[in-house]
């Protein structure tokens, strides 16, 4: 049996972590079947996520989207700023 999950790492898991510590968060919560980013149990057959194990499961698209939300505005910024640049060239 695996021990419960502090709540605090459910919301806030992701602040100050390294890459592979959050990977192997992901992977715990996955083993858990709980939504990394509400919390909510994932029913067997409905887990969503990138593909890979170590990217996360998630309960719905909508936690999938929030929970990287981040990375998504960070990775829009750099393609902009790219775009930006060629067109001053």
């Amino acid at each position: 049996m695996l021990p419960p999950i502090d709540s605090n790492d459910i919301l806030g898991h992701r602040a100050g972590m390294s890459e592979s510590s959050e990977e192997a968060g992901l992977l715990d919560f996955w083993e858990r079947n709980i939504c990394p980013h509400c919390g909510n149990s994932i029913p067997e057959g409905k887990r969503v996520g990138g593909g890979e194990k170590r990217l996360g499961g998630f309960c719905s698209l909508d936690c999938l989207a929030r929970y990287y939300q981040l990375e998504f505005a960070q990775r829009a910024a750099h393609v902009a700023e790219i775009f930006r640049r060629h067109q001053d060239s």
